[in-house]
C-alpha cells in the first residue's frame, strides 16, 4: 500500500487556493447584506480568478505527466 504523503498535499498551492476560494465563497454569502453589490461583485472575480488559477495548475500538472509518461516510453 502507497504511502500518503501529507506533508506535499498539505503544501499544495492548489489546495490553498481552492480553501481560500471556498472561504471566500462562504464569508461572502453569510455577510451579503451587509456588503455593497461592488464588493460582492469583486469577490466573485476573485474567486473565478482562483478557480481559472486551479485549472490552469490542474492542466500544467496534466501535461507534466503526459510528457513524462511519454518520455519514459521513448527511452523503453
Amino acid at each position: 500500500m502507497n504511502k500518503i504523503d501529507w506533508k506535499a498535499k498539505l503544501s499544495s498551492r492548489k489546495l490553498w487556493a481552492a480553501v481560500i476560494a471556498f472561504s471566500g465563497a462562504i464569508l461572502t454569502s453569510v455577510f451579503r447584506d451587509s456588503l455593497s453589490a461592488d464588493t460582492v461583485e469583486l469577490v466573485g472575480k476573485g474567486l473565478s480568478a482562483l478557480c481559472v488559477y486551479i485549472f490552469g495548475e490542474t492542466g500544467v500538472d496534466v501535461a507534466r505527466i503526459i510528457g513524462g509518461a511519454i518520455s519514459k516510453k521513448e527511452q523503453d
